[in-house]
């Protein structure tokens, strides 16, 4: 609830840049939003603690509000917790990678970096968590050919779940399977350069 909210402020910490982010997810709408202090110069904090209290009472335990009754509040802490089972399960499911990002709806996102060496032009995309394709362009300026470490990077991020450890895996998979594109001059240097760069926007 927003009982006195800078709604200024609220639009800069909601947008997105959606140029370089592709979804196929359901859309947001976008609704008006206000706050609280627009219906009462009064309310605050716990003035509206109280009146959820009071309502919660009214549609849930009835007979207690008709009665006037206060009712002791309950206190869930991590000791009672930990005596119910079934909250004990969903609490630990909802903690669980597969909970948080398994159900992540399919995107792709482009991102482009200039780096002392060259511009890179990297789309991700992932579906569930998983990073399913990764399309990495950077030019070999000394070469003048596709930069073969970057491109074992991209295909090393395939299967990876979307997130930091993913871009570390892509590294180790990298090291175990073909150690030999990091050989060549700066090769290892642009992978990690890449990848703290990836890490930033991920």
């Amino acid at each position: 609830m927003l009982i006195d909210t800078d709604l200024s402020s609220l639009g800069q910490y909601l947008k997105v840049d959606r140029t370089s982010l592709v979804t196929k997810g359901v859309a947001s709408v976008r609704s008006p939003v206000t706050r609280l202090r627009e219906s009462s110069f009064t309310i605050d904090h716990l003035s509206f603690c109280e009146a959820t209290r009071t309502e919660f009472l009214k549609r849930y335990a009835y007979d207690t509000w008709r009665q006037n009754l206060e009712g002791e509040p309950i206190v869930v802490d991590q000791k009672m917790i930990e005596g119910m089972e079934a909250v004990k399960a969903i609490r630990d499911d909802m903690k669980t990678w597969e909970w948080m990002y398994g159900q992540t709806p399919e995107f792709s996102y482009q991102l482009e970096k200039t780096f002392p060496w060259g511009t890179v032009n990297v789309t991700i995309k992932s579906k569930e968590g998983l990073i399913t394709q990764v399309d990495l362009d950077s030019m070999d300026h000394s070469i003048n050919a596709p930069s073969l470490p970057l491109t074992a990077l991209g295909i090393g991020m395939e299967g990876q779940r979307y997130d930091v450890q993913g871009l570390d895996l892509a590294v180790e998979r990298i090291k175990d399977e073909a150690p030999e594109v990091l050989a060549p001059a700066g090769g290892a240097q642009k992978v990690m350069d890449v990848v703290r760069w990836l890490k930033e926007e991920l």
